[in-house]
């Protein structure tokens, strides 16, 4: 699979989609309804169901542009859609890989071409895989990393009670340090600007310091929150 790629683009508005993650989203805006219109009818080798998912720096920008948009996003395969009232889409996607955004692109650039039958043009962009960059930590530190990071996201989980049992339990079963980082990241319910430097971050060790860092800041607030109940 080449290391680019032209995809249609959907900007998220204070909400950043991690690989590994799965996310609902409510599209109404009519580019971003073209882009998954034109991801679901693709069929081109490498680009089918696939849209670049990219969080908007300023969440009001209507007509986000090149510098609206953060560079560092993730290629996200649609699994459903279902269309709502005026216009409107709910959408399930699934995070698939980090990518950097090279340059807005033209639609004619899409190599399976636009659908006919399009309201308006979606947002097309070039994107780079950037997952083989990543700087992975030695198999002892990794490890040391996730005891640490897996404690941290069960206790969480235990005072928030946000989620089923099964949840930490079936994280706590994916091998690979980056892979359940960004699972454990998609799940907490942390800032968008946290969570996009977490999508950034590059290097792995610092990425779990992070995040742990980060649930554990979270646990604090859920028991303050009790103390004063």
């Amino acid at each position: 699979m080449s290391d680019t790629v032209i995809l249609p683009l959907l900007p998220l508005r204070d909400i950043v989609v991690f690989p590994e993650s799965l996310q609902a989203l409510f599209v109404g805006r009519p580019r971003s309804v073209a882009a998954l219109e034109t991801a679901i009818r693709s069929t081109a080798p490498g680009s089918e169901r696939r849209v670049v998912l990219s969080a908007q720096r300023t969440a009001r920008t209507e007509e986000p542009g090149a510098d609206d948009i953060h560079a560092i996003c993730a290629i996200g395969v649609v699994k459903t859609l279902l269309p709502l009232q005026n216009s409107m889409m709910k959408v399930l996607v699934a995070g698939e890989e980090r990518a950097r955004i090279k340059r807005f692109a033209l639609p004619s650039e899409l190599s399976g071409g636009l659908p006919a039958g399009l309201a308006v043009e979606p947002f097309v962009v070039e994107v780079e895989r950037i997952s083989a960059t990543e700087l992975n930590p030695d198999p002892a530190v990794a490890q040391e990393l996730l005891t640490r990071l897996q404690a941290s996201f069960e206790e969480f989980a235990r005072l928030s009670k946000r989620w089923q049992p099964e949840i930490p339990k079936n994280v706590a079963e994916i091998p690979s340090a980056s892979r359940r980082a960004d699972v454990i990241a998609g799940y907490v319910p942390i800032k968008p600007v946290d969570k996009q430097a977490l999508l950034e971050e590059m290097n792995v060790e610092a990425r779990i310091q992070r995040l742990t860092d980060l649930i554990d800041a979270e646990s604090e607030l859920v028991q303050i929150g009790k103390a004063h109940v």
